[in-house]
């Protein structure tokens, strides 16, 4: 048990220390453990959206599908990354860039409950049920987070690993962006 113990605390140090030379094996898995945390993250935030459709399939409307999909392409993008699928690289960037801006939004929503502090009668106690406050740093944190990760997949190493071209890169993340910010003009 003592060997299992050090074997596993060695892998997981050298794994995570930025001085040691890693091999690209650890490096998708160190990512792929990294988008677990916001994905996880994002599974929490929206269980009360997804058990108010699920007892409730009449309320059904486009804001659904903003849920569902990436809780169906984060294990499919981190799949195909794993499997050194270009189009892993491609569904990873566009759902992480959709994920911190969903974090801004979320903050800002937060900012705004702050400061008008509603009260909408009886809707008040299912509006924080919906979006309970989470405080700031819960957001930050995650903003940090995805941001890490996002910069950390456009470095040139991993660019040119998963053979992403400049034209491939720019493109995947001007889309993801628009493509965002059509949604939330849609949505909101």
């Amino acid at each position: 048990m003592k060997d299992f113990i050090k074997t596993v605390t060695t892998s997981i140090t050298k794994l995570v220390n930025p001085t040691l030379e890693k091999n690209m094996i650890d490096i998708k898995i160190y990512i792929i453990l990294c988008l677990l945390i916001p994905y996880l993250i994002f599974l929490t935030k929206q269980y009360n959206f997804l058990a108010i459709f699920v007892e409730h399939p009449d309320l059904i409307t486009l804001s659904m599908l903003e849920i569902l999909i990436p809780i169906i392409l984060y294990p499919v993008g981190l799949i195909l990354f794993y499997k050194e699928k270009r189009i892993g690289w491609i569904i990873l960037i566009g759902l992480l860039l959709y994920q911190i801006f969903n974090v801004i939004l979320s903050l800002n929503m937060e900012i705004q409950m702050t400061i008008n502090s509603y009260d909408i009668g009886p809707f008040s106690e299912l509006m924080d049920s919906i979006y309970p406050k989470k405080g700031y740093v819960f957001y930050i944190m995650q903003l940090v987070i995805g941001l890490a990760i996002w910069f950390y997949l456009n470095k040139r190493k991993i660019r040119n690993y998963f053979k992403i071209n400049k034209q491939t890169f720019y493109a995947t993340n001007i889309l993801s962006i628009l493509f965002v910010l059509a949604l939330w003009r849609l949505i909101v």
